[in-house]
């Protein structure tokens, strides 16, 4: 029993990281928090610039290190006050790059006239077929999903002892139901790359 508990709680763990790294290669974050640019564009710009700047200040620092060890600095040799005094460098180059990114930032918006009348947009994100068939099996999945766990189809019993697999006969036609909704969004992308028809009509 405990042993299946914990396989199932890893699948469980995978399966949440799995979703989350495959959104993370899938939607640039630009393109996502584009979506609340149109009712809230400066938050969401304040937000899209705060998402890059750990990645930013990482790629500076990991630049500003390996340039002063080009040097000679080594980070290794010497007592604490000298080697804390070497890592104060690179604070100093850090925030002077910090303040050469934001003054480049400020000056973009200026040129762009970013405030200065209505929002305009250069490329549209356009609602096609495909992204609402997608949604709706989505969305199909997720409420059989809540249907099956509020009827306790989808439940399972570690212990005492390990349940039944199946613990309803409604149980394996929910899961197909299920599976066939999740498979939709891989299915239209299979078709649309191999079917010039169906890629003219979604």
């Amino acid at each position: 029993e405990a042993i299946c508990y914990g396989a199932a709680m890893g699948i469980r763990l995978l399966s949440i990281l799995t979703i989350f790294c495959l959104a993370a290669a899938v939607v640039h974050p630009d393109r996502f928090l584009s979506l609340f640019s149109s009712f809230a564009y400066k938050s969401a710009l304040v937000v899209s610039l705060a998402t890059r700047m750990l990645p930013a200040a990482a790629r500076e620092l990991a630049k500003a290190r390996v340039m002063l060890q080009m040097r000679g600095v080594d980070y290794t040799a010497g007592n604490l006050k000298e080697r804390l005094k070497k890592y104060s460098w690179l604070l100093d180059i850090l925030l002077l790059s910090s303040l050469e990114g934001a003054l480049q930032t400020a000056e973009a918006m200026q040129a762009r006239a970013f405030g200065s009348g209505p929002r305009t947009r250069y490329r549209r994100e356009l609602w096609r077929p495909r992204d609402l068939l997608c949604l709706a099996s989505c969305c199909l999945a997720l409420a059989f999903s809540f249907y099956a766990k509020v009827k306790g189809y989808a439940d399972y019993n570690y212990y005492p002892q390990l349940g039944a697999l199946m613990p309803h006969p409604s149980s394996p036609v929910l899961l197909g139901i299920i599976l066939a909704n999740l498979a939709l969004p891989s299915l239209l992308n299979w078709g649309w790359k191999r079917c010039p028809y169906l890629r003219s009509k979604i």
